[in-house]
């Protein structure tokens, strides 16, 4: 199996009724603090949205997700 390996350090302006979350998954409607709590909690398909935050951490994707930047 391979194993994909996301370094992410990411810019993108994004609020929530004034505060930030970092990251929602689209599918499920559940949010995360990091990427990587996001990546371990997700399904195979889901639809992860990274918000206004700079992400720095190291991320190893074991299935098949999508990424989505908020473009604001």
């Amino acid at each position: 199996m391979k194993h994909l390996i996301v370094v992410i350090s990411l810019f993108f302006s994004s609020t929530l009724v004034g505060q930030i979350v970092p990251v929602t998954n689209l599918s499920s409607g559940s949010t995360y603090i990091t990427i990587g709590d996001a990546v371990n909690d997700a399904n195979a398909g889901d639809t992860l949205q990274l918000a206004a935050t700079t992400f720095n951490e190291r991320v190893t994707l074991s299935q098949p997700l999508t990424l989505l930047g908020n473009p604001d």
